[in-house]
């Protein structure tokens, strides 16, 4: 899947000539009740302190990933999709950026 979600990525931002574009993330620990309100069921991770959210910001849009492995990020989409995605901490940042 992620094959998929990163190809139609790289022409993105290919297409709009992106790749030179730096990107900041910071990672914001929300509160549960701020990320997720005040669920019915007590069965997720950021309840229980396991998770973080982190929050990308690039042109005024933002994306959003809930992680274990979580932390400020700077620089390029060219960076971004370099990266490998072989944690869980990249994978948040590879998913924050697809998802704007």
């Amino acid at each position: 899947m992620y094959a998929v979600i990163i190809e139609k990525f790289e022409r993105i931002v290919a297409e709009n000539d992106l790749l030179d574009e730096t990107v900041v993330i910071r990672a914001k620990p929300l509160t549960p009740e701020e990320a997720i309100g005040t669920p019915e069921s007590e069965d997720f991770p950021i309840l229980k302190g396991v998770e973080r959210l982190m929050q990308a910001e690039f042109a005024g849009s933002f994306g959003q990933a809930f992680t274990d492995m979580y932390g400020d990020f700077e620089g390029t989409l060219q960076d971004v999709l370099a990266m490998e995605l072989t944690n869980n901490y990249r994978r948040a940042i590879f998913v924050e950026y697809s998802i704007l």
